[in-house]
């Protein structure tokens, strides 16, 4: 018989069950069910009286990079007043639990669960305001020199590798996606040394899908795994953009502008930015494609195999980021 090896497990419910109950002291649970999987499992875990969101990280350095500095940053939010999860700590009084799956090592986190809508229909001047309360507050963070600083050429050069792993005989895209990188990197690099204000702690996946709409006046802030020092323009160039990634549609062209006109205002209320720095969000909304170009096949592919990172997929990002690049970029 065969012994095949793990490399990423699906656990047990009643094993989960033992285990909150065991570490977490959480009984009487209702229902514990997946809510979603990528770089981590979410789970969402009901009592009769609390519900609670549990994240168990994979068995990776990569996904487990900056799980201490993200759970201890929604601390200090939540610590301040700010609508963050609350993080709950284990039996021993830690943050952070290690699991040993079939795998390995896992990290898991549990939080309070924030009841709430993830949805596109957000009012964008309150967000802007939660969000720069936020980087205001997070100026009196002890511990920001240990969060990770966000480089440019890192995200670039991710993806540079990717291609070269996947697709070496592209030449011509390749030759494209490092001449284009090049000009993100230098632009920004000079907006930052210009406006070095605007360098400070980022949300790092600042998408809709990551903030709740808890009333019709309230919004809260989940999901800290990516939080570093950047540029701000990075968090609202990623959550202003309603570009789809695949598609290049430039009909959603003005309602990405729109939402960057709004949303500006009312971030400069708290934290202010210059117009050279509002008109440079499209170098930022390029970075992300970078990013997300490198991110996603690093985190699918060890788990899915490589059958869909095909031609198609290059060339929808090659198309998207050339039209990008024709549009914004073309001197």
């Amino acid at each position: 018989m065969f012994k095949a090896s793990s490399s990423y497990s699906v656990l047990n419910n009643q094993d989960l069950i033992l285990f909150l109950e065991r570490y977490y002291q959480i009984i009487d649970i209702d229902s514990l069910h997946l809510h979603r999987s990528f770089i981590g499992d979410v789970y969402i875990i009901k009592t009769k009286e609390h519900s609670y969101v549990m994240k168990i990280f994979k068995h990776d350095a990569l996904h487990n990079s900056n799980i201490e500095n993200s759970v201890k940053v929604m601390d200090f939010l939540y610590n301040k007043g700010m609508s963050v999860p609350e993080v709950i700590k284990n039996v021993d009084r830690h943050q952070i639990t290690t699991l040993l799956a079939p795998e390995g090592k896992r990290e898991v986190v549990v939080t309070s669960y924030i009841a709430g809508e993830s949805t596109p229909q957000l009012d964008d001047k309150k967000i802007a305001s939660q969000s720069a309360l936020i980087r205001k507050t997070m100026k009196e963070y002890p511990l920001l020199s240990e969060l990770h600083r966000l480089n440019v050429d890192d995200l670039i050069n991710k993806f540079i590798t990717v291609l070269h792993e996947y697709y070496p005989e592209k030449i011509e895209e390749i030759d494209f996606f490092k001449t284009y990188g090049t000009f993100l990197s230098e632009k920004i690099k000079e907006l930052n040394v210009k406006y070095p204000e605007s360098i400070g702690f980022c949300h790092g996946d600042f998408h809709t899908g990551n903030i709740l709409k808890t009333s019709d006046v309230d919004v809260a802030f989940i999901d800290f795994d990516a939080c570093n020092i950047g540029n701000i323009l990075m968090d609202i160039a990623t959550y202003c953009n309603q570009m789809d990634y695949f598609n290049f549609d430039a009909t959603k062209l003005g309602d990405t502008f729109r939402k960057v006109q709004t949303f500006t205002k009312s971030y400069s209320d708290t934290y202010f930015l210059s117009q050279e720095e509002i008109e440079a969000i499209p170098l930022f909304i390029a970075l992300r494609h970078y990013e997300l170009n490198a991110t996603v096949p690093l985190h699918r592919v060890p788990i899915e195999g490589k059958h869909w990172l095909n031609d198609n997929w290059l060339d929808t990002q090659y198309t998207w980021l050339k039209k990008w690049r024709d549009l914004h970029h073309l001197t």
